[in-house]
């Protein structure tokens, strides 16, 4: 599992999971939150075609360069969408 750190605190890693995907985000080392989805799903939101990937818990959004992760409503973090198709394509070797 290949994780990117968001903030000092939270870190987002993205699981093989059935023919898709599982996007999970820890606070502390700890799971706190996740969503399973299909990969193409979140392709579609990395090749920016929309601006909010998600409803509910866990939620991506572009805001200028950044993907901005929240979490219950809450921004915990962001990362760049070239770490996260990075890491996109690691979950899916």
């Amino acid at each position: 599992m290949t994780a990117i750190a968001l903030s000092p605190a939270y870190t987002l890693s993205l699981e093989p999971y059935d023919g898709g995907i599982r996007l999970v985000v820890y606070h502390d080392g700890t799971e706190c939150v996740c969503r399973k989805e299909r990969p193409g799903r979140l392709r579609k939101f990395l090749e920016m075609y929309e601006a909010q990937a998600f409803r509910g818990r866990l939620q991506l959004f572009i805001q200028e360069e950044h993907i901005v992760v929240t979490v219950k409503g809450q921004a915990v973090g962001n990362t760049t969408s070239k770490a996260l198709n990075g890491l996109l394509e690691e979950a899916l070797l």
